[in-house]
């Protein structure tokens, strides 16, 4: 219940306006609205944020079956960068 109660402004941005929001042009279903100020007018498209969505969910899927997570990923880790170091003080 409380992460309904702490994302209750985010719900009612995906619901839309009402019949009772005194400007109902200034909301367009393709786009989310960021801050507060009326001045400021940025807004993030709904294909921006999916596409943010979908790198972060490839990246992270990659992580998980390249092996990269763990204590064997760390190795990895180390492996790759001490390759990577030895490939530049060479040159």
């Amino acid at each position: 219940m409380l992460a309904f109660a702490l994302h209750k402004d985010f719900f009612d941005e995906i619901k839309g306006p009402s019949p009772k929001t005194p400007n109902p042009d200034a909301w367009t279903p393709n786009s989310v609205p960021l801050g507060s100020k009326p001045g400021s007018s940025k807004v993030l498209s709904v294909s921006s944020v999916v596409t943010f969505i979908l790198a972060v969910g490839l990246a992270h899927f990659i992580i998980v079956v390249g092996g990269l997570s763990g204590s064997r990923g760390y190795a990895k880790l180390e492996a790759i960068h001490t390759w990577i170091t030895s490939i530049v003080s060479s040159n």
